[in-house]
């Protein structure tokens, strides 16, 4: 198992530096084959795009389980390293809590919208396969999109399957949208705070910005960081 090391996203001087990463292009192509059922040895490539307006993605954390693994649930509170991923960006603290999983990668740095990045992991068990994925939409205070426990232990070699993921409120900081509350380059703001000042404290669907564009004045976002439905397209493809 192989972590990567990130820096976390506390406050602007750490950004330009994962914004400054570069992303390779890739194309996709993937081709039917047969679902074998084998408990051998499988790989998968990971294709994430941003598929937003204007909502840079975080790194993202990729982790392949087994069912006695959730990285979050509608309704419950998220975990310190959620926290951290949705506040900062950081998805160092959240792939460290998956002690169990068979591997865990991160993306390279910040994937901006209409880029793409592919992450490749690996298992030696494929019979109750699991993916975990998720990614901080940076332009908010503690948004986060992904899946988790997402069964792809029927795919066969040369099969992908894709969706379009969620967004969520990780329910630890309020929405405020305000001055030096957000990490992105919309504000440059602060990333991760310890103090859970939501009064949900909980995982709940996302509701969207507000912006200025609908008369919010204390809001340092606009019409183009708004969303209401998902920014990450993901494709997972068996190459062997």
């Amino acid at each position: 198992m192989r972590i990567s090391q990130f820096p976390i996203l506390r406050s602007a001087p750490s950004l330009p530096t994962l914004m400054a990463a570069a992303l390779m292009p890739f194309v996709l192509s993937a081709c039917s084959g047969d679902k074998d059922g084998s408990t051998t040895p499988g790989d998968y490539r990971i294709t994430v795009i941003n598929v937003s307006n204007n909502q840079p993605l975080s790194p993202v954390a990729v982790i392949l389980h087994e069912d006695d693994y959730s990285a979050w649930s509608i309704g419950s509170p998220a975990s310190d390293g959620l926290e951290m991923l949705a506040e900062s960006g950081s998805p160092t603290d959240f792939m460290a809590e998956a002690s169990t999983a068979f591997d865990t990668e991160a993306g390279t740095g910040v994937i901006f919208a209409g880029e793409r990045e592919v992450i490749e992991v690996s298992t030696t068990d494929i019979s109750s396969l699991k993916l975990t994925i998720a990614s901080m939409p940076i332009n908010t205070n503690d948004a986060f999109t992904g899946v988790t426990g997402w069964d792809i232990s029927a795919l066969a070699v040369g099969e992908s399957m894709m969706k379009v993921l969620p967004i969520y409120d990780a329910g630890t900081e309020r929405n405020t949208e305000s001055d030096n509350t957000i990490p992105g380059p919309a504000d440059q703001g602060e990333g991760y705070n310890a103090a859970r000042d939501d009064i949900a404290d909980q995982v709940t669907r996302h509701p969207g910005v507000v912006t200025q564009a609908d008369g919010y004045a204390d809001s340092i976002l606009t019409e183009s960081h708004r969303f209401d439905n998902g920014v990450m397209r993901i494709t997972v493809e068996r190459v062997n």
